[in-house]
């Protein structure tokens, strides 16, 4: 899977994120229960594989490839500060507004699931070659929180 994610943001993005990281299964959560929580067949929810990000900054905006096992195909996400921006992820229609917050990109709006507005927020920072880039749909004991670490590919 290819997706490019493209996001103009109100402040300069945090430069630790700069550079090409892998995914470490092994340190990240499960990505199963999200997945499915967002319509993804099981089959394709439960298939573990490779997750490479090459992330490229901008003055203003962050540019984001992933390539995935996961899925075919190419997804693209332009988030605009100050104003909400949508589109879809794994076919689930989102609306979002991003803000940098210290070292970290936040973005927080809603998800649609089963046709019900339901709050989905992320936020990606690193912290020297770690990168986390979580994901969290629902509130309080409804919540799925999927926590995905990279390691920076030097």
């Amino acid at each position: 899977m290819l997706l490019l994610l493209s996001v103009a943001l109100a402040a300069a993005p945090p430069p630790a994120l700069a550079g090409t990281w892998k995914l470490d299964a092994e340190h990240s959560t499960d990505a199963g229960p999200l997945l499915t929580r967002l319509g993804v067949p099981s089959f394709l929810a439960s298939a573990s594989g490779s997750v490479t990000q090459v992330i490229s900054l901008g003055a203003e905006s962050i540019t984001v490839e992933v390539r995935s096992t996961f899925k075919d195909g190419v997804e693209t996400m332009s988030l605009a500060p100050g104003a909400q921006s949508s589109g879809s992820m794994f076919g689930a229609a989102y609306v979002v507004n991003p803000e940098v917050v210290g070292a970290t990109i936040h973005a927080t709006g809603t998800i649609e699931i089963s046709g019900v507005p339901t709050p989905f927020e992320t936020r990606r920072f690193a912290v020297g070659d770690t990168m986390h880039s979580i994901y969290t749909v629902g509130t309080g004991a409804e919540a799925t929180t999927l926590d995905r670490v990279f390691n920076r590919v030097k």
